[in-house]
């Protein structure tokens, strides 16, 4: 959980702390109402957008999780992890415009940080390279659909 969620917007710890422990135990609805209740204090708050989409996104309610997540890059541009997600349902749209272009500024806001996230496989060397990334990619999303990992590469190279 990002540092300014506690710091900037005077959040309790124990406010925090209980939603984190809802979403972990898969308690959305717990979860889901401490995030709306922060929000209420701040509607500029773009972590809580960012955790509300992934609070959604965990229910299968997928139009609200993806409103979440462009809401939290409304508030927060910079916000890697919601750009990710945004280039993931990019994908699942079939805009891969779209996806490619929240995969570049991933890479562009921090290189350091999306290294996991397949930063290697953006700027491939060679088709070779990219085709066993591709593949890699779609065997990875095929076991796990929610794999932002597999989403960032195939994002990049698409």
């Amino acid at each position: 959980l990002d540092v300014r969620f506690l710091k900037f917007y005077k959040i309790r710890f124990t406010e925090v702390k209980c939603t984190l422990t809802f979403f972990e135990a898969e308690n959305y609805d717990s979860a889901r109402i401490e995030l709306k209740n922060a929000l209420q204090i701040d509607a500029t708050f773009g972590e809580a957008y960012f955790y509300l989409g992934r609070v959604y996104d965990a229910q299968k309610r997928w139009p609200e999780a993806f409103r979440a997540f462009q809401q939290a890059v409304n508030q927060s541009p910079d916000h890697i992890a919601a750009n990710v997600q945004l280039g993931r349902y990019s994908i699942l749209a079939g805009d891969l415009p779209a996806a490619r272009a929240r995969a570049e500024h991933a890479v562009e806001l921090s290189q350091e940080k999306i290294g996991e996230l397949g930063a290697t496989w953006v700027d491939s060397s060679g088709p070779e390279t990219a085709d066993t990334a591709q593949v890699d990619a779609e065997k990875a999303l095929e076991l796990d659909p929610a794999n932002e990992t597999a989403t960032a590469v195939l994002a990049g190279i698409l």
